[in-house]
C-alpha cells in the first residue's frame, strides 16, 4: 500500500515502486488517495473536491489528472500488477473539504485532524461519494475498491446538535445506528457499479453488518480473522506488516537496528489460526503498508525495501525454513544491492560493512 495523501508522491515515485513490486513478485497495489491531509485526486464528477483538497506546498498544488491515472494503471497492469484505489470514510476526511459544509467541524477534529468525519445529514455528502465511485468506476478497472472504515471517531457526530436533531428527525435512536444509516446510503451507491466490490478495514467489519463478499482488511490484530473468514468474508492481513512503524511486530518490543525488523515482517504467517476447512479459501493474501506521515519522493524507497521483500517471500513461500536468518539475511541483502543496481533506488542495507559493488561509487 502506498499513501499519497500525507506527502504527495510523484508519479515517477509510484513507477518505480511497481518496478520493484514486480521484482519482488508483488501483485497488487492498494493506493491509499484521500485522507485528512488532502484530496489529491481529480473527481470528474465533484471538481471541488480537488481543487479544495489538493495537496499544497507554498502556492504550489498537486493533483493526480485523470491521465495520470490511468498511465499510472496502464504501467502496473504492463508489469501484471492490479491497483486497488481507497477513499476511507467517513472517519478521515479532512481532505474532502473542497465541497462545502460536508466535513464536520467538530471539536474532537481540533485537537486531532484525523478525528474530521463526513457528514452523514447531507445530501451533498452523498452526491460526492457517488461522484468518486463514478470516477473508480472509470479510472480504476480492478473488481476492488477500498472504502476505509477505520478509527472512525464516533464523538465526532457526537458532539454536533445539527446531527443530533437530524437523528430525532429521522427516528434515529443512536450514533451506532447513524453509523448504519450512512453505511446503508454508502452500499446503495456502491450496488450503482455492480463490478465493484468493497474492501473494509477491520473496524468495519466489528461494526457493522457487511456484506458477504466484502473483503476485510485486518491492520491491528490478526486474531479474528478466522472468525471473519468463517461468515464468509474474504480476508487480508496488514498486522505486523506496517512499514511506517518502529514497532511493526505483534509479539516483541523492538529491535536494536530499525531493519531487523524484516525478521519479524517474514516470520508473520497469514493463515495462523486458521482451520484447515474451506474457510481457508477465503484467506486472500496479504498487504505490507507503507503510510507516508514522514516518508516523501525522497526516502521513500529505504523504508520500503527490502523488508517489502521479506512480506513477498513469506506470502508465497509458506512453508520455507527460516530457521537460518544468516542466511536469509544474506539474500536480502543481495537484494537490496540489486535493486540499487536495476532501479537506482535507496534500498535499505541490512549487513554492516559490506558494500554493493558497483552499485555506488565507493
Amino acid at each position: 500500500m502506498l499513501d499519497s495523501a500525507r506527502h504527495f508522491l510523484a508519479v515517477d515515485t509510484i513507477k518505480t515502486t511497481l518496478d520493484v513490486m514486480a521484482a519482488a513478485k508483488l501483485n497488487v497495489l492498494h493506493w491509499h488517495l484521500p485522507d485528512a491531509q488532502s484530496f489529491p485526486i481529480a473527481i470528474a464528477g465533484q471538481p471541488e473536491l480537488a481543487a479544495g483538497g489538493a495537496y499544497r506546498v507554498g502556492a504550489r498544488s498537486y493533483v493526480y489528472s485523470a491521465d495520470d491515472v490511468k498511465g499510472i494503471v496502464r504501467y502496473a497492469a504492463d508489469r501484471a500488477i492490479r491497483i486497488v484505489p481507497e477513499f476511507d470514510v467517513p472517519g478521515h476526511a479532512a481532505g474532502w473539504h473542497g465541497v462545502d459544509g460536508i466535513v464536520v467541524q467538530c471539536p474532537v477534529a481540533v485537537s486531532n485532524i484525523n478525528n474530521a468525519a463526513l457528514d452523514p445529514t447531507l445530501e451533498a455528502t452523498y452526491t460526492a461519494l457517488g461522484a468518486v465511485l463514478d470516477a473508480v468506476d472509470a479510472l480504476f478497472p480492478d473488481a476492488f475498491v477500498h472504502l476505509g472504515g477505520d478509527e472512525f471517531v464516533h464523538k465526532c457526530w457526537d458532539q454536533m446538535a445539527h446531527i443530533h436533531s437530524f437523528m430525532q428527525d429521522n427516528g434515529i435512536a443512536s450514533i451506532d445506528e447513524l453509523y448504519v444509516y450512512f453505511h446503508d446510503r454508502l452500499e446503495a451507491l456502491l450496488a450503482d457499479h455492480p463490478r465493484l466490490t468493497a474492501v473494509y478495514w477491520q473496524e468495519a467489519w466489528e461494526t457493522l453488518d457487511l456484506p458477504a463478499d466484502a473483503v476485510i482488511q485486518f491492520w491491528s490484530s490478526k486474531g479474528e480473522m478466522p472468525t471473519a473468514a468463517a461468515e464468509g468474508h474474504p480476508v487480508l492481513l496488514s498486522a505486523g506488516w506496517y512499514l511506517d512503524q518502529q514497532v511493526p511486530s505483534l509479539s516483541r518490543a523492538t529491535h536494536y537496528e530499525w531493519m531487523d525488523t524484516w525478521l519479524d515482517m517474514y516470520d508473520n504467517e497469514p493463515s495462523d489460526g486458521f482451520p484447515y476447512d474451506d474457510s481457508r479459501h477465503n484467506l486472500y493474501g496479504g498487504e505490507v503498508t507503507m503510510w507516508s506521515e514522514q516518508v516523501d519522493d525522497l526516502s521513500i524507497h529505504g523504508r520500503i525495501w527490502p523488508r517489502a521483500a521479506a512480506v513477498a517471500e513469506r506470502l508465497w513461500s509458506r512453508d520455507f525454513d527460516d530457521s537460518d536468518t544468516t542466511l536469509l539475511k544474506g539474500r536480502f541483502d543481495a537484494f537490496s544491492c540489486n535493486l540499487k543496481r536495476w532501479y537506482g533506488i535507496g534500498s535499505s542495507p541490512l549487513v554492516p560493512g559490506v558494500p554493493c559493488a558497483g552499485a555506488f561509487p565507493l
